[in-house]
């Protein structure tokens, strides 16, 4: 199952998760607090840069996560960058 990482701390990953989780669960997406165990490992992130951003964990285990993620969703093909969450 796919899921979402989100740095459980902040307002605007929160407000997300609010406004869209029903849509994202239905869509068999499953809610992970980056703050979670073992978070950094599954995702291939350091501890320094967990919290950088909100990711994505597909089922096949490939992570996107910023504008990788946004582009990737809008079928372009993206550089590497930090959204900020």
């Amino acid at each position: 199952m796919a899921a979402i990482y989100y740095d459980d701390e902040c307002q605007f990953c929160r407000g997300m998760l609010r406004r869209f989780g029903r849509t994202l669960a239905r869509r068999r997406f499953i809610f992970v607090p980056l703050q979670a165990p073992g978070a950094a490992r599954l995702l291939g992130v350091s501890e320094e840069h967990l919290l950088d951003e909100m990711r994505v964990r597909l089922d096949n285990g490939a992570v996107c996560g910023g504008r990788r993620l946004s582009s990737r969703s809008r079928g372009e093909s993206g550089g590497r960058g930090r959204s900020g969450h």
